[in-house]
């Protein structure tokens, strides 16, 4: 996996081959204190990243990285647009000075006709985060990858706050 810091490019740092889990919030993230997460290398979900200390906390919308800024131990990862209203913005990463802070990047499929980030890779992305996240893993080369509170449906585990649920105007994350 190749990321990018400002400019430049580097080969992904994780060296180990344990497992990838993705967290998200939904009702399954409530069984995250029977699991030894020391077992798994963890992308997070948005506010997720409040529930462990990941590897990697992604985040496709503006807002809920900043919302989680101060919760960021290892890296954030957001796509060169990142989301605002629930579509790709019209600024990427360098534009709203985040670089240095954002250390992963990749360009992401919903900013299409904007110009790309010539150094990473384009990742598809839908609706939700759990997409991107998968397919960046996927592209590392990573085969082995777990779930919890990535349910579908509208329900989240109770150790996260429901207010920002379906943002962008589904009426599911299914």
């Amino acid at each position: 996996m190749y990321y990018s810091v400002g400019r430049y490019v580097h080969k992904h740092p994780v060296a180990d081959r344990r497992p990838w889990l993705v967290l998200g919030k939904g009702p399954t993230a409530a069984l995250l204190p029977q699991i030894d997460t020391s077992k798994y290398h963890i992308l997070t979900l948005n506010h997720a990243c409040r529930a462990v200390t990941p590897t990697v906390a992604h985040f496709v919308d503006l807002d809920a990285y900043q919302e989680c800024r101060d919760a960021i131990s290892g890296m954030a990862c957001l796509p060169w647009y990142p989301h605002v209203d629930s579509k790709a913005g019209k600024k990427h990463l360098d534009d709203l000075g985040l670089a240095p802070d954002a250390v992963l990047t990749y360009n992401s499929t919903t900013a299409s006709g904007r110009t790309k980030c010539p150094t990473v890779h384009t990742v598809r992305l839908r609706y939700f985060s759990a997409v991107a996240a998968f397919n960046i893993i996927g592209m590392a080369g990573v085969r082995e990858i777990f779930s919890l509170g990535v349910d579908g449906g509208t329900g989240y585990a109770p150790q996260f706050d429901p207010k920002d649920r379906l943002k962008n105007g589904r009426k599911t994350f299914d």
